[in-house]
């Protein structure tokens, strides 16, 4: 805990010190390309708590950076032409609540690769739109660390990409959730976890090919 707390001491000192170029310090930020430029910023706002880059055409990859913003709360990403791997920086953005409905990592057009970080378990204070859907085509085993998220109300979605390995049966824990519940289209090798019979409040559960609607 220790240690953590002077991460996140060392991030904010960090990002004091940056000298944003093109978005302004505000704490709400609906941010759209700037100028003619297709790739997102690595200069960053240095007092948002909501940054919402969806839908705005950006193409490239995810800065590190990101993960200076460690008072964040709402953060979205989703349907742009993002590629590459997800930075495991964004682990320490561990204010966020929310995101965008179908967005978040997702929606259409992304083309996200790689393994899913370990470190986004740390978004335990997340209750809505966890979504990396669309074109993405991660792969690997599926971090039990996510889990964690045990406030989690509506829409955790990972249909479409190329997961391999046991369902985690972590994923049980998060029996808050009212909305939907989406593991389709993967490689798991594993039959369904009995605990996930605890999501029964999940109005539409898709873990295999099937849709299963609960309520």
């Amino acid at each position: 805990m220790v240690a953590r707390r002077r991460r996140r001491q060392q991030l904010r000192t960090m990002r004091k010190g940056a000298v944003h170029l093109g978005l302004l310090a505000v704490s709400f930020w609906r941010a759209m390309p700037l100028l003619n430029a297709a790739t997102l910023p690595t200069t960053l706002p240095t007092a948002t708590t909501d940054l919402d880059y969806s839908s705005g055409g950006w193409s490239g990859t995810i800065p590190t950076e990101l993960g200076l913003l460690v008072d964040v709360t709402y953060f979205d990403l989703g349907s742009n032409a993002l590629t590459g791997t997800v930075p495991t920086e964004l682990g320490y953005l561990s204010e966020i609540t929310g995101s965008g409905e179908n967005k978040f990592l997702g929606g259409n057009g992304m083309g996200l690769t790689g393994t899913m970080p370990t470190e986004l378990g740390n978004f335990v204070k997340m209750t809505e739109w966890f979504y990396a859907d669309g074109g993405n085509a991660m792969s690997g085993t599926f971090p039990t660390q996510l889990g964690r998220l045990v406030e989690h109300v509506k829409g955790f979605n990972v249909n479409g990409n190329a997961f391999t390995g046991a369902m985690p049966t972590q994923l049980g824990n998060m029996v808050k959730m009212s909305s939907i519940f989406n593991l389709g289209d993967n490689h798991f090798s594993s039959s369904i976890p009995t605990e996930f019979g605890k999501l029964d409040k999940v109005g539409l559960r898709r873990v295999t090919g099937g849709v299963e609607r609960v309520a």
